[in-house]
């Protein structure tokens, strides 16, 4: 049984996995990038540190005090902190 901090880290990878998804298409139509960058660099970030935590509100606040593009911070942030 995932913990509620573990819940938290899946859903915001899921967020981000599903705007990817959903703006694929017209990203790949329009020649343009619809936040697939920003969601890939969220779920690489997430990946290489959720480990270093038990705590949501400690991830989410390690993120926003990352070297990540300042959208990207904040978008994490929110991710797991609304989870």
């Amino acid at each position: 049984m995932q913990t509620q901090y573990e819940n938290a880290v899946t859903a915001a990878i899921e967020n981000f996995a599903a705007t990817i998804k959903n703006s694929a298409q017209d990203s790949v139509a329009e020649r343009s990038d619809y936040g697939i960058y920003d969601s890939v660099d969220s779920i690489n970030f997430i990946m290489q540190n959720y480990t270093q935590f038990d705590n949501v509100q400690a991830f989410a606040n390690f993120a926003l005090d990352s070297t990540l593009d300042t959208v990207v911070r904040e978008n994490i942030y929110c991710a797991l902190t609304e989870a």
